[in-house]
This record gives C-alpha cells, structure tokens and sequence, in this order.
C-alpha cells in the first residue's frame, strides 16, 4: 500500500513539473493565437474600408 502511494505520489510530482514547464509554452501560444486573429481581423476590415 505505501509502495502503490509513494508511486502515485512520485507520478503527480512528475506531472506537476511537466505542467509547470508546459505553461509558459501553453501561455505564449494563446497569446500569439489571440494577437494573429486580432491581426487578420483588422486587416479583414481594413481590405473592406471598415476602418
């Protein structure tokens, strides 16, 4: 039983550090998404006469 719990707590240690290395990673990448949709929707509009 303690074999089976200090496994399961060496495996949510691992996760936690490969989320906590994945974030950032996971965080630019939304930016960036935002910024090129804001980006194609301006020049969208811009093409069109809107702005």
């Amino acid at each position: 039983m303690a074999e089976l719990f200090g496994s399961a707590l060496y495996f949510s240690g691992g996760l936690i550090f490969v989320s906590f290395l994945l974030l950032p990673v996971v965080f630019l990448l939304c930016i960036s998404l935002v910024y090129i949709v804001a980006e194609a929707i301006w020049r969208f509009r811009q093409k069109r006469g809107m702005f």
